[in-house]
């Protein structure tokens, strides 16, 4: 208790020294975990951590040590995330990316934080609301070379789909179309490529014909991630689920009998795989390309 009390009067009395609130942010990272819950809510140290990044949005380390700290809280349970999301957390993560969208270090733990918190219904309105999706795919395009940081933000749009308002601000920021391009990038990487057909799996789904209108690019990539993986289930199931969301759209069905070759080859690779509900979702796909 008394380390806690003494770092957060440190952070409030010595605002203006960077240096400290970097290593008083790290401190309480190593701390908190030894805190029983209920001191850790009175002590503030949530909203100081917070107010802390917020005068220091500039400075990298601070903002480093500030969003590993707001991690660890998160993964303490829900009531740590709304006190988080309460503080003003999710705007001040989102001017942290913004302010520092070339950092894949900083953008990675970001995306982090926001995929815990997205699991509250209460932070995917705030998240929606700051903008978050703009800074998430700006920093995708930024850091495309970044396996790990490609890995971390389809895991935030994943979480972050499941909310209506985010959905649809991931279509108009062209979140699909920055998973397609990380997808040509990092072609050879079977966890990225799992991760990716899920994530455009969950983006897509639920979609009305005219939001899933001429994704030529994103069957493209699909059809190559199969080609690529064809012994990798859980990549072939998502697959084969986005290319039937799709084929809902007359515009995709032609695209895609226009890819019937390579798509035939593919599905009659997916009978492989003993799972009786994704042979038969093969099975219906397959039957729009067979003549």
């Amino acid at each position: 208790k008394g380390g806690l009390m003494l770092i957060t009067n440190a952070m409030k009395n010595l605002k203006e020294d960077n240096l400290l609130q970097k290593n008083a942010c790290s401190a309480l990272s190593a701390l908190v975990s030894n805190v029983p819950e209920d001191l850790l809510i009175k002590s503030q140290v949530i909203p100081t951590v917070i107010d802390s990044m917020k005068y220091h949005s500039k400075i990298l380390d601070v903002q480093l040590e500030g969003l590993i700290f707001l991690h660890t809280m998160c993964i303490k349970g829900r009531k740590f995330k709304g006190a988080i999301a309460n503080a003003g957390g999710i705007s001040t993560i989102t001017t942290a990316a913004k302010e520092h969208l070339t950092s894949s270090d900083l953008l990675v733990r970001a995306f982090k934080v926001i995929s815990t918190l997205a699991t509250l219904d209460q932070c995917q309105t705030m998240i929606s609301e700051s903008n978050f999706i703009f800074a998430l795919i700006n920093g995708m395009m930024a850091n495309i070379d970044s396996k790990d940081l490609q890995m971390q933000a389809c895991g935030a749009l994943c979480a972050l789909s499941s909310d209506p308002q985010n959905k649809n601000m991931i279509h108009l920021q062209k979140g699909t179309e920055a998973i397609v391009f990380a997808m040509r990038v990092h072609f050879d990487s079977e966890p990225f490529q799992t991760l990716a057909c899920k994530t455009i799996l969950s983006i897509t789904v639920g979609d009305n014909a005219e939001a899933s209108n001429n994704k030529g690019d994103v069957i493209d990539a699909i059809i190559t991630a199969m080609e690529k993986f064809p012994s990798v289930f859980r990549l072939q199931e998502n697959a084969v689920l986005v290319l039937q969301c799709l084929s809902e759209s007359p515009s995709n069905l032609d695209f895609m009998k226009e890819k019937s070759e390579k798509l035939v080859k593919v599905l009659h690779m997916c009978l492989s795989h003993e799972n009786p509900s994704f042979q038969d979702n093969a099975v219906s796909l397959l039957s729009q390309f067979i003549t």
